[in-house]
């Protein structure tokens, strides 16, 4: 699926250029509170769906480190993103593919910038 700019992902989620890779429900941790939404990820970004608060969007650009994230025992539960400024921590089903995913498209994008 190819989503042109502003165009809706899924209902309420806008972005920018770029394909659907996979999307998944999730679960974001800002701080000490927890909300779940969805997580998609496309060819250029990360987006966070929550209801009825506002959007995170993440470019793969700005991503500067990728790891997952354990629960007490020892088990990926989910990943944590580091940009410049910000930890992101995201608890979802299927951790390894998101990680792989994400690491792939860095990378792409580190190729094509250079």
């Amino acid at each position: 699926m190819k989503i042109e700019k502003e165009q809706s992902v899924t209902p309420g989620v806008t972005a920018r250029e770029g394909f659907l890779i996979i999307s998944g429900v999730a679960t974001y941790h800002t701080g000490s509170a927890k909300v779940k939404g969805e997580l998609l990820l496309t060819s250029e970004a990360l987006l966070f769906k929550m209801p009825g608060k506002k959007q995170p969007l993440l470019l793969l650009t700005e991503i500067d480190k990728v790891k997952f994230s354990r629960n007490v025992f020892f088990i990926k539960n989910g990943f944590v993103l580091f940009t410049e400024d910000t930890v992101h921590k995201f608890h979802i089903r299927y951790p390894k593919d998101w990680v792989e995913l994400i690491e792939y498209l860095f990378v792409k994008q580190s190729n094509t910038m250079q």
